[in-house]
């Protein structure tokens, strides 16, 4: 995604993390691996776009 963006614009600005995923049901049966795709998806993925967008935003002094 990173190296699409800047490939195409030259330069990133703004960072938008704007991903999830829901799981329907009770707390009581929602398997542990769906939790952990949540989890992913909503922890993992912001941390790790931001990790790799930081860069660039810096350089533009944009905002994550």
């Amino acid at each position: 995604m990173i190296a699409t963006t800047l490939d195409r614009y030259d330069r990133i600005d703004v960072l938008v993390n704007n991903a999830g995923t829901v799981v329907q049901g009770d707390l009581t049966e929602i398997k542990t691996s769906d939790y952990r795709r949540i989890m992913a998806t909503l922890v993992d993925g912001t941390f790790f776009c931001i990790r790799a967008a930081l860069p660039y935003l810096v350089r533009t002094k944009g905002r994550g």
